[in-house]
């Protein structure tokens, strides 16, 4: 992660906070979990290796939607 996610990740924890504590912890893990999968979805379809680096923004707010949709 760079900076710039860190920094992403702190205003999704912050927005998603006046919801609750659990609905920012949920933001922040379903980011993560969306990332590992597309990562894992582009490593199996030998689109990009083991070293390459996957932008984690877009995965951050996509989990967080998803936390906040439902909610």
């Amino acid at each position: 992660m760079g900076f710039g996610d860190v920094k992403l990740g702190a205003l999704i924890a912050l927005f998603s906070g006046w919801i609750g504590y659990a609905a920012a912890a949920m933001a922040i893990a379903a980011g993560f979990v969306v990332g590992a999968l597309v990562a894992l979805g582009l490593v199996l379809s030998r689109r990009r290796g083991l070293r390459d680096a996957i932008p984690m923004g877009p995965a951050l707010l996509v989990g967080a939607w998803l936390v906040m949709v439902t909610r």
